[in-house]
């Protein structure tokens, strides 16, 4: 990385064929790789990245007192806007990273130049003649991103058009930064809706960020353990950048018109059926449901237990969006779905969450798979002939636990529940039901015949000992039904700390919280 009188300056290498590569220098690399890989957010085209090569030139000697400031803002203009799955991070010294799940591609990356607009007028004043040094991400290696310069005057919502497919057309090599800021793109009208055609920057989602306040070391110094090396988890992420290949230049060059190749999928399906209609590999399943088309993707929850402070394995998360709009569909709308419809969701983030675990070294997969299904799929003599076996076997072969968390129980019978509980326990280390944060509903698991309670955490912000009597009151009741209670997707570690002190015998965390937070 080259040292100017201005600051630091991240060198990006373009190969002989025009792709743009940027190598992380900081010490959680591998984990921003690892975090963009097992949320698919390059493979969606969901990842975008800012430079901020243009502020640092206009700053000058004022950056290095400015830069701490600079990061801080993007931050919180992005937090007052998204919260998870979406999230945001520093990257080296003058780029910073924003993956945004919940919303389109065109949608998200006029939400992220709109944060630079803001960011860059508020430290220099008017850039509106300016392009945005706006890029699409793409995990490349254990410490590499390839990227590709978005031209938002030619960036759409369809797969397409993506720009950054291996099959599109090469970047042409050695155009420079006067090309890349005098493309047409009228960005600013576009973001404040006076551009034709143009949608709006939806806000429709608000609320807190990431909340990943600590950090993987944070944790270790309290006997968790966390494997430092977590470049070992990520496999086939191709070879690294070949000396002689590469060539250090000073500017990115524009995106061309990317290549335009015909999409595949089915036909509409019957109503209230769900079939998959794009399943790839390694990306997330495209399911119709309906009338409507649902985006499926496995997120990689760390579980941990408690009272070692130790990560013992991962949760298979469903992260269910809008595929047309990119809008979240949330536990009460997946919970009102039919049950083939939940069977088919269920199965796909089963199926995504295995693939993923077979990805990691061995060392990096612990030891527990911890895989949730609806009560109705568990319930299906069908579903479960399917889910089961496919579970049981994927952990022989990579020598783990299985715990089944079984939800969506609101209503049914405790008899049907210690049936299907059963009906699992050849298959699994131990059961678990899930219930909402309601004492009443928690009591109501007691006599089902499962191991312990999960309980999902509310995302409110509070204080230690607000948040201690609040998980107090959940924990009492969770373990008076049942023995044991688990509190899933904590927003960061030191909330993990507090749940451990108020009785919570294992947690998982939000897998965005393992990223650290570059101050």
């Amino acid at each position: 990385m080259p040292e100017t009188s201005e600051g630091r300056v991240s060198t990006i290498v373009e190969d002989a064929s025009g792709r743009l590569f940027l190598t992380l220098e900081q010490d959680d690399a591998a984990e921003v790789i690892e975090r963009l890989r097992e949320t698919h957010a390059d493979a969606l085209g969901r990842a975008y990245l800012l430079r901020l090569e243009f502020l640092v030139e206009r700053l000058g000697g004022k950056w290095d007192q400015k830069r701490e400031l600079v990061f801080e803002h993007l931050k919180a203009g992005f937090e007052r806007k998204f919260q998870e799955p979406d999230w945001c991070i520093r990257i080296n010294d003058d780029c910073f990273l924003v993956v945004i799940l919940t919303l389109g591609e065109y949608k998200g990356a006029l939400s992220v130049a709109e944060l630079w607009y803001t960011t860059a007028h508020f430290f220099i004043g008017d850039v509106s003649g300016l392009a945005p040094p706006l890029y699409e991400a793409i995990a490349h290696d254990v410490d590499v991103m390839r990227i590709v310069p978005i031209d938002l005057a030619k960036y759409f919502d369809r797969a397409d058009a993506r720009p950054f497919r291996e099959a599109s057309a090469a970047v042409p090599a050695g155009s420079g930064e006067a090309q890349r800021r005098a493309a047409p793109v009228g960005v600013m009208h576009q973001i404040q809706g006076a551009g034709t055609g143009a949608p709006g920057v939806a806000h429709a989602l608000t609320g807190s960020g990431t909340g990943a306040a600590g950090t993987a070391q944070a944790l270790q110094g309290s006997g968790a353990g966390l494997n430092a090396g977590a470049s070992h988890a990520i496999h086939g992420s191709g070879a690294g950048l070949a000396p002689g290949v590469m060539r250090t230049i000073e500017a990115p060059a524009p995106a061309p018109a990317p290549a335009m190749t015909a999409m595949t999928s089915s036909g509409p399906g019957e109503a209230n059926t769900l079939r998959p209609i794009q399943r790839a590999a390694g990306s997330a399943a495209v399911l119709t449901a309906g009338s409507r088309q649902l985006r499926v993707a496995c997120a990689m929850q760390p579980l941990f237990e408690m009272k070692k402070l130790a990560m013992i394995g991962h949760r298979f998360d469903p992260v269910v969006t809008e595929a047309g709009t990119g809008f979240p569909v949330d536990g009460k709308a997946l919970a009102a779905l039919d049950w083939a419809d939940r069977e088919m969701i269920d199965i796909a983030n089963v199926e995504q969450g295995i693939r993923l675990l077979q990805m990691r070294a061995p060392e990096n997969r612990r030891m527990v798979m911890f895989v949730p299904a609806a009560f109705s799929t568990f319930a299906s003599a069908k579903a479960r002939s399917r889910l089961a076996p496919m579970v049981a076997q994927a952990a022989q072969e990579m020598g783990l636990k299985v715990l089944f968390e079984i939800r969506h129980l609101q209503g049914v019978p405790p008899g049907r529940v210690s049936e299907v509980a059963a009906l699992l326990r050849p298959y699994c280390m131990t059961t678990m039901g899930h219930a909402p944060a309601d004492v009443r509903a928690i009591a109501a698991l007691k006599g089902c015949g499962l191991s312990g309670v999960s309980i999902d955490s509310d995302g409110a912000r509070r204080d230690d000992a607000a948040l201690t009597t609040y998980l107090a009151g959940l924990i009492t009741a969770a373990r008076a039904a049942t023995g044991a209670c688990l509190i899933q997707g904590l927003d960061n570690l030191h909330q993990m700390a507090v749940a451990r002190l108020a009785g919570a015998s294992h947690a998982t965390i939000k897998a965005s919280a393992l990223i650290a937070s570059r101050q």
